[in-house]
């Protein structure tokens, strides 16, 4: 989702402090010496930020205040950690306000909500499924790549919701609440594209997926 209107000072705010302590904490984090030391993983990781710069400029503008665009964030969380994941759709967002030459006062409440926001709800759910007792791949699969990409959609519009209310963005709430359903449509998209790209790169290149593991998923154990 993008902002298309000038933002006002209390939402701008509101946005760029969580999403400052976000960058912050995932620079730190980050497994940067995994990142340099296999150069397929490198690769990946900027071919994805390329793609999502791209990708994202496939949107439906509303009134020219809110474009709606797939979000494909949980398959990031999934395949480099919640870390680079948030870095590299940052990175991916900056390239794609360059590309079309858009105002950058509106980059901090996309990225904390269209980047981070659903980047901490697709940890959640790749929590969730490490603590399911039966572990196999379809599970990895289709509970992360298919449902959880959901999940992040739907902890997006209420972030949304939530910030725009609260900072008395009234033009922004009443256009979202009125198109929220065009939301609703994104959603079996959303998990369909992220289960998508999921299943490729784990079944065609497993090492390459941070959250995966061939010991975990596809062991064999008594009953």
């Amino acid at each position: 989702m993008n902002t298309l209107i000038h933002p006002g000072q209390t939402l701008w705010w509101a946005c760029a402090i969580p999403l400052a302590v976000s960058v912050v904490l995932a620079v730190t984090y980050a497994p940067w010496k995994a990142l340099w030391r296999v150069g397929e993983r490198f690769r990946l990781w900027c071919a994805w930020i390329g793609f999502c710069g791209v990708f994202w400029l496939l949107n439906v503008n509303i009134v020219d205040v809110i474009a709606f665009h797939p979000l494909v964030v949980m398959a990031a969380v999934i395949l480099f950690g919640w870390e680079l994941g948030v870095l590299s759709g940052l990175l991916a967002l900056a390239l794609n306000f360059w590309i079309r030459q858009q105002g950058w006062e509106t980059f901090v409440i996309d990225g904390w909500l269209s980047v981070v926001v659903p980047s901490l709800a697709s940890i959640g759910v790749l929590r969730l499924i490490a603590n399911i007792p039966k572990k196999n791949i379809f599970v990895f699969i289709l509970g992360g790549g298919f449902f959880g990409a959901m999940v992040s959609v739907l902890a997006m519009l209420g972030a949304s919701f939530t910030w725009f209310s609260l900072t008395g963005a009234t033009s922004l709430t009443v256009m979202l609440s009125d198109y929220a359903w065009m939301l609703a449509l994104m959603l079996f998209p959303e998990g369909f594209i992220n289960g998508a790209i999921v299943t490729m790169v784990t079944v065609l290149w497993p090492s390459l997926v941070r959250t995966y593991d061939d010991a975990v998923y596809l062991s064999e154990r008594p009953e």
